[in-house]
């Protein structure tokens, strides 16, 4: 009785792979076994690499979302300061108002008193 040469077998010699028989002769344990831990290093590299690129994008949006609240904030100061600069030439004009009236008042005074 023949047995298919493309029948899958186990291995024995220790990794446990399922190979055909034909391959069976040509396998190596050590090779199979270098091989999954590549590919295993590997997955973990890519998730790795995976995650810290969602980190990145994270600080990105962070880094957007602070450079608005930034701008705002230097808009608010702009503002500000111009209304600080408006009321701070209204109160010259104020001033100079009040002196004109002071001296106005001065002149009247001594207009009522020379009566």
């Amino acid at each position: 009785m023949k047995t298919c040469p493309h029948r899958m077998l186990t291995c024995e010699l220790g990794c446990g792979t399922a190979v055909s028989a034909v391959q069976l002769e040509n396998h190596s344990c050590m090779l199979k076994l270098r091989l999954q831990e590549t590919t295993a290093s590997l997955e973990k590299w890519k998730q790795e690499a995976s995650e810290r690129s969602q980190l990145v994008k994270c600080l990105e949006n962070t880094l957007a979302e602070m450079t608005l609240e930034r701008d705002g904030w230097k808009h608010k100061a702009e503002d500000a300061s111009r209304t600080l600069e408006s009321m701070h030439e209204s109160l010259r004009e104020m001033t100079a108002d009040r002196d004109s009236w002071k001296f106005k008042a001065g002149d009247a005074g001594r207009m009522l008193e020379s009566l």
